[in-house]
């Protein structure tokens, strides 16, 4: 598709009252062919905006009025089934959490993370946390005095992970792998248990709008892989 052709189209939707924005804090409705796992689309979901497939959009421009979006719901089963979640629940659990999914949270990322660094920043701060790069040195200590301040203030139960772990995004590449003798010593430092683990615990919770045990989504070093990234 052209910029000419979308620039018009851009123009056909705004006329019938559909205006297309890149912000995903200015989504009301998020329009997709299938579940995606952009960073577009798993930031909107923090959002909770209603859900439709792309043919509301087609059908939009088809008839050249607005339609109901919800009568074009996005199904995708097959995703469903491999995110371990429900669509249908997504907009509910987002409306309850108000972008605080996260708040507490402290999620480092190792250096050349596949996705990169900025596209997880945005999702961690999409749902309320804070995302930082981990190099090695004691900035996971200086930010955990904050968060105890910040959670005795804030957070009066016992029941937020956040709390007690700290959790670094990697791969179980060697090269990732380096770090993790370092993150582990300066977590328990501070007391927190260390949670290294994939990019699909960040991205199941954003997609579904629920928190997840880092369990099921921890690299131990006997998944470490003989090769670089």
């Amino acid at each position: 598709m052209t910029s000419d052709s979308l620039t018009s189209k851009q123009r056909a939707l705004r006329d019938i009252g559909i205006i297309v924005v890149q912000d995903a804090r200015r989504c009301t409705h998020l329009a997709a062919p299938s579940i995606l796992r952009t960073t577009k689309f798993v930031n909107a979901l923090a959002y909770a905006p209603t859900i439709v497939s792309t043919e509301f959009i087609t059908s939009c421009l088809k008839n050249g009025e607005l339609l109901d979006p919800l009568d074009f719901p996005l199904e995708d089963k097959e995703a469903e089934k491999k995110y371990s979640f429900d669509l249908s629940s997504v907009t509910e659990n987002a409306k309850k959490n108000k972008n605080k999914m996260l708040q507490g949270y402290r999620i480092y990322c190792v250096e050349d993370i596949r996705g990169g660094f900025d596209a997880f920043k945005s999702i961690v701060e999409a749902n309320g946390g804070e995302c930082m790069l981990f190099r090695g040195r004691l900035a996971l200590a200086n930010h955990s005095r904050r968060e105890e301040s910040d959670d005795e203030e804030s957070e009066s139960e016992d029941d937020n992970p956040a709390r007690h772990e700290a959790f670094l995004l990697s791969s179980a590449t060697i090269k990732h792998s380096r770090v993790w003798p370092r993150f582990r010593q300066v977590a328990r430092d501070i007391h927190k248990t260390p949670r290294i683990v994939r990019v699909d615990w960040l991205l199941d919770m954003a997609m579904s709008q629920s928190r997840r045990a880092a369990d099921e989504y921890e690299l131990t070093d006997e998944m470490i892989e003989d090769m670089e990234e």
